[in-house]
């Protein structure tokens, strides 16, 4: 086996099992009898010792790839100790290969209702393998590339799933709970990742959730085969997209991460008397500089008190209160002085000793309360929400903005909490053509009609919202591109709350309605529909979204006790919300050139980097092996950038070469130079 290079850490393995590793020359691989077997991994001696300077956090996992990139070692979760020098049989590791299959399109499953969904099922259960152990489909060859493709983006170490399934023995372990969600249709989609028919079906969207019957089959068979699903040729394992990763973010490192506030916020415990479920809301500006326009690629979420729903004293998960939704704001700099995040912090925190003196609820801590604004919102987290990634296309965030982030949480728990949800951004490394803008329409107060609830007793309460697209369009100052087809509608973001039980958008152009999106509502997993084929917007178009509510009175009722529901934003209201995101040409802008690469050193140790070029625009970054360094300096006449700081905290290889490029803000990129570090002898 040719030497192996370190690819990244999750979660990393303790420094005691990890010099047993690399002294012993070997790993382990696991069998279908759950055996381990020796592999010689024949680390070189650099590696061991990169390894061992990263100083790893004991609780984590490592993986390895080979120079050739088409091997890896995955060690994932190892039960391990400080101080001990611990047993590779009690490490989770296998060998694999790099995937190299394109993804395939979800097909031969639509339905618009779970009853014609069950067909399927009973389908599948009723053929099974068509006899013998041989016709079983294995975890190498036929498993693993499913669980790959629908699970590990949340069932990975450290991830939102809870657990992870990205060896065979996490999989065996949970073979028939893994069955059974597919089967109740709860994952990995639930019923809202199940287009209807008659809108165009799942294959109408990009990333579409859900299995396909041959999918669904090999799953079955293999998790109902026998005691201990059969694990295969560990030779013809597919690595998970784990490989790629650094860090758990299920899309990849993001360029900035940003968190709600520097120690958290303080979810206070509930009152005597207080309902359980009871809203707080808190807006926090984020420590985030943007010296140019700026092009973002995509944002990921990650709240880390989303499990609770109990009333428990503990530290489980029942104890802790829910983040019910998480948007991300820009604030433009010609918002109104009165409506500047800054002002309106300032006062709330000046407002708090006197709603204290007076009785007044009040929750202390940064950031100010709120509920809505008028600043842009960029995307959003619901419960079950994954990456809002924009593809090839990228969101603008105006030169001198900032960000605000909001966060609504719901306290359950008898004890103070302390959540610290963090926004993850990734930015425009390459040229870019489209840009995309989130025009949004929702119901978050009485209905037009005069109707202000959803009344207690009534299974079928539907409400529609129209949105009238030239308005908005002459707001982003788009108007002189409709009719030209280059404003196109890319996708929708639909938002209900526990009532809610279907949910359709449709564009009404040129007096003709087409349907945009018709699916089954479950409020715990909401995403974002992009659309494979972006649609024309012509002047005059109607956006419309129609939300159907359910409000029974009786016990199948989520709110208890049942009552005559509003709308509104809290968690025991309801919402009826559509985020549009429309896509049009970007202006052409230049490229930064590079010229000269320098690296700064100081005792055999990276210290910064320099570039000398031309066009280095305001806001432009310093690109080394595919990261981008935070806060370079660049000179007034644009024709010189430098970063210092500590490299090898940002990246893993910190013995080059490097690979050097300047990228502007707006994602114009000059040409990668390479450079390698000086020896010690030579400097």
């Amino acid at each position: 086996m040719e030497p192996l290079k370190v690819l990244f850490s999750v979660r990393a393995v303790s420094l005691a099992s990890l010099f047993f590793l690399f002294w012993s020359g070997t790993t382990a691989l696991s069998d279908s009898a759950g055996n381990m077997e020796k592999v010689d991994l024949k680390f070189s001696t650099k590696v061991t010792e990169a390894v061992m300077k990263e100083q790893l956090p004991q609780g984590s996992s490592l993986q390895y790839l080979s120079e050739d990139g088409k091997r890896a070692i995955v060690c994932v979760d190892p039960k391990v100790k400080p101080g001990m020098m611990a047993a590779l049989k009690d490490e989770i590791c296998q060998q694999c290969t790099t995937p190299t299959t394109p993804d395939t399109p979800a097909a031969n499953l639509h339905s618009d209702n779970v009853d014609g969904l069950q067909d399927v099922v009973k389908k599948v259960e009723e053929h099974g393998p068509a006899g013998g152990t041989d016709s079983v489909p294995t975890y190498s060859e036929k498993v693993a590339p499913i669980l790959n493709k629908y699970c590990i983006s949340c069932h990975n170490p450290g991830g939102i799933g809870g657990f992870s399934l990205t060896t065979y023995k996490d999989a065996a372990l949970f073979a028939k709970p893994i069955w059974n969600a597919i089967r109740d249709y709860d994952m990995p989609h639930g019923a809202a990742w199940l287009p209807s028919d008659d809108c165009g079906g799942g294959d109408r969207y990009n990333n579409p959730r859900f299995l396909t019957e041959a999918e669904m089959k090999t799953v079955h068979d293999w998790a109902t085969s026998a005691q201990k699903p059969p694990v295969g040729d560990p030779g013809q394992l597919t690595c998970p997209p784990m490989v790629k990763e650094t860090t758990g973010w299920a899309d990849g490192d993001p360029d900035i991460i940003l968190q709600n506030a520097k120690n958290g916020f303080t979810v206070p415990p509930l009152q005597p008397g207080q309902t359980p479920g009871s809203d707080v809301f808190r807006n926090f500006i984020l420590p985030a500089k943007f010296d140019g326009d700026t092009l973002m690629k995509s944002i990921e979420f990650h709240p880390t008190l989303t499990e609770a729903r109990g009333t428990g004293t503990g530290t489980g998960a029942n104890s802790f209160p829910a983040v019910h939704h998480v948007h991300l704001f820009i604030v433009p700099p010609n918002t109104p002085p009165d409506m500047d995040p800054q002002k309106l912090e300032d006062d709330f925190q000046k407002s708090i000793p006197d709603k204290k003196a007076s009785g007044e609820p009040v929750v202390e801590g940064p950031g100010w309360d709120g509920r809505n604004n008028n600043f842009i919102l960029v995307g959003s987290w619901f419960p079950g929400s994954g990456p809002l990634d924009f593809g090839d296309r990228a969101l603008r965030i105006p030169k001198g903005s900032r960000l605000v982030m909001q966060v609504h949480y719901t306290q359950y728990a008898k004890v103070p909490q302390v959540d610290e949800t963090q926004v993850g951004i990734r930015l425009a490394h390459d040229t870019v053509n489209t840009e995309i803008q989130n025009i949004e329409v929702e119901k978050i107060d009485s209905r037009p009609d005069g109707i202000e609830s959803i009344p207690k007793g009534n299974t079928h309460f539907p409400i529609t919202l129209d949105l009238d697209v030239d308005q908005k369009m002459k707001e982003l100052g788009l108007s002189d591109k409709l009719n030209t087809n280059e404003v196109q509608l890319a996708g929708v973001l639909p938002h209900q709350h526990q009532l809610g039980q279907t949910y359709s958008a449709k564009m009404n152009s040129d007096g003709k309605d087409s349907c945009l999106l018709k699916l089954k509502w479950d409020f715990s997993h909401q995403q974002s529909y992009f659309l494979k084929q972006p649609i024309p917007i012509k002047a005059g178009t109607h956006f419309q979204n129609t939300c159907v509510y359910s409000n029974p009175d009786d016990s199948t009722n989520p709110l208890q006790p049942p009552r005559n529901v509003t709308f509104g934003p809290d968690a025991d209201k309801e919402m009826c919300r559509a985020d549009y995101f429309v896509e049009f040409p970007k202006d052409k802008t230049p490229s930064p050139t590079e010229s000269h690469v320098e690296i700064y050193q100081t005792g055999g140790k990276v210290t910064g980097f320099g570039v000398t070029g031309a066009k280095i625009s305001p806001g432009s970054h310093i690109e080394v092996n595919g990261r981008f360094l935070p806060d370079a300096k660049i000179s007034e006449d644009g024709t010189h950038i430098t970063w210092s700081g500590d490299v090898a905290a940002i990246l893993k290889n910190t013995q080059g070469p490097y690979k050097v490029a300047v990228v502007s803000s707006l994602g114009d990129r000059s040409e990668t130079l390479s450079i390698t570090p000086k020896s010690d002898d030579d400097q």
